[in-house]
């Protein structure tokens, strides 16, 4: 695949935490609305979907280290191979299945993988201008949408101050209306212990396909 090597460095995972954790909250909010329960796995899924894209900088930089030597070099020549649609539409089918033991509608599974990762695809996309090729392999052109163009980690090396400091207002925005449509006590029902069905045998907490 088409791509040049980047440095070894975790480029935007402060910011994806807080993008993606807002996109995050609305998806919550809405299943809750919707009456779905098991919110807090929802979201967690959402968060999860959204870092996996980057699990190859943490396998070059263990390999560049020499700690570890395995074929996965070989088969993914480049740390942002998995930024693309392709990445995304296997990882939600992958992960739609290993989620089916923990009795979840699979559907909102899917949908929460997809909106997870095309979450990240979109925020690093923001701060380049030929990030990767997304559509791959259907094309090999590389895409980009420079919003924060160039990205400048001057937050104490971990970071870039603006494109975190936009993060923040979408999430802090999110909370104000998740307040004011459901109380100020909601966020209690995602760090509260037994706030969903518990995962086990069938019929218990076990949800409609």
């Amino acid at each position: 695949m088409p791509a040049g090597r980047l440095p070894l460095n975790p480029r935007m995972i402060i910011e994806h935490l807080f993008y993606t954790g807002a996109l995050a909250l609305v998806v919550g909010l809405v299943l809750t609305l919707r009456g779905i329960p098991r919110e807090r796995a929802y979201i967690l899924i959402v968060m999860g979907a959204s870092l996996f894209p980057d699990i190859t900088w943490p396998l070059f930089e263990a390999a560049a280290r020499g700690w570890i030597v395995i074929p996965f070099m070989a088969l993914v020549p480049d740390q942002v191979a998995l930024h693309n649609l392709a990445g995304l539409v296997v990882f939600t089918l992958v992960a739609t299945l290993l989620a089916t033991p923990f009795h979840l509608r699979s559907r909102y599974v899917a949908l929460c993988c997809a909106l997870g990762y095309g979450s990240h695809l979109l925020e690093d996309g923001l701060t380049h201008t030929t990030r990767y090729v997304l559509v791959w392999p259907l094309s090999t052109q590389h895409v980009g949408i420079p919003l924060f163009v160039p990205y400048i980690p001057d937050l104490f090396g971990i970071a870039e101050a603006r494109v975190l400091a936009v993060g923040l207002v979408l999430l802090g925005l999110v909370i104000a209306v998740r307040t004011v449509i459901q109380g100020r006590g909601w966020w209690r029902n995602l760090v509260r212990p037994g706030n969903s069905p518990p995962v086990g045998p069938a019929g218990s907490g076990r949800e409609r396909p």
